[in-house]
């Protein structure tokens, strides 16, 4: 069994991340693909997850208890994933099969984000025989699920953290100005949308229906995609993906 660190071939500007001595998986444009060239069974962790020595050991022992079934551990998000606010509640990164995100110590979910993963080489040769496109978590989790088991436990006594959260913020920093993905630039010749989009309501409703969107892409639910870019059109947004 293998363990390795994900990393992008690009590191986005502005994230924290774990310098460590782990092997990297250098992936271009998230995708998990080289994953299926290691040849083994596999325990991931992305990029900007930190665990412990204690987290990584209890880990790989709940992974002895059936090697053959892919175990998640779970993983606080921090950020909102369209407009990088942070969440006012805790999240876990892992869904429900209705999309919505698990709660505290429910013992297993449907879909998954990979922070930190096993996968069994099986399963993942498997994946790759019957999908060749995107190796991401969306891909992967739903294929497993519609294959595999509608079940992945979740190891609640590893707590890997997620550095993606605003520490300047909690150093007391001026945070640094971000572009909200997938939004069209203002254009200051427009002042009606200028003045829609500067609009605190507005605003809210858009975060909303981005929010709303992300779920239905990852549930493959195109006809609630179409429905939802319909109403940020009206709002005078434009979706793009």
């Amino acid at each position: 069994m293998k363990i390795v660190r994900s990393w992008p071939a690009q590191v986005p500007d502005n994230r924290s991340y774990v310098v460590d001595d782990l092997p990297r998986l250098v992936l271009e444009d998230y995708d998990l693909s080289p994953l299926c060239e290691l040849d083994d069974d596999v325990i991931l962790i992305e990029w900007d997850l930190a665990a412990s020595e204690e987290d990584f050991v209890r880990f790989a022992d709940a992974v002895r208890d059936d090697p053959g079934r892919v175990v998640v551990a779970p993983y606080r998000l921090y950020l909102t994933t369209e407009s990088q606010r942070p969440f006012q509640e805790p999240v876990w990164a892992h869904r429900r099969p209705d999309g919505s995100h698990v709660d505290e110590n429910e013992p297993t979910c449907a879909f998954f984000g990979f922070g930190l993963t096993y996968f069994p080489r099986e399963i993942v040769q498997a994946f790759r025989a019957s999908w060749q496109g995107h190796f991401s978590d969306g891909s992967f989790s739903g294929w497993h699920r519609n294959n595999v088991t509608h079940e992945v436990p979740i190891v609640w006594d590893v707590r890997p953290v997620h550095l993606h959260y605003d520490v300047r913020k909690l150093a007391g920093l001026p945070p640094i100005p971000r572009p909200r993905p997938n939004e069209r630039p203002i254009n200051p010749q427009d002042p009606a949308r200028a003045a829609w989009l500067a609009d605190p309501q507005r605003r809210r409703e858009i975060d909303a229906l981005l929010a709303e969107r992300v779920h239905a892409a990852r549930r493959s639910k195109h006809e609630n995609v179409a429905e939802i870019d319909r109403q940020l059109a009206v709002r005078g947004y434009q979706a793009k993906g």
